[in-house]
């Protein structure tokens, strides 16, 4: 709820799930990441970019911008496709 609120200004309320449960690659940093999703927020999108952020926007699932990463696609089309509690590599 920290990070969402930082890094968007939305204040989040009740999470209704887990996406999945993921980590960083094998030889690259061993950072463990946990995506949530939720349609319990309020606020608006408050953002200056910083060395974590340096872009944000809504954007329809079927246009996505082309700078995003691989990695935040396929949760994105994980999401999309139903997928819940999946666990494994970022």
């Amino acid at each position: 709820r920290r990070e969402v609120l930082e890094e968007t200004g939305y204040k989040v309320g009740t999470l209704h799930g887990v996406l999945g449960v993921y980590t960083g690659r094998p030889g690259k940093r061993r950072d463990d990441a946990v995506a949530y999703y939720t349609e319990d927020f309020t606020g608006g999108l408050k953002f200056l970019p910083n060395k974590e952020i340096m872009e944000r926007g809504l954007f329809d699932f079927n246009h996505l911008p082309t700078t995003l990463s691989p990695a935040n696609r396929r949760r994105i089309e994980a999401f999309i496709n139903g997928v819940r509690d999946e666990r494994g590599e970022w």
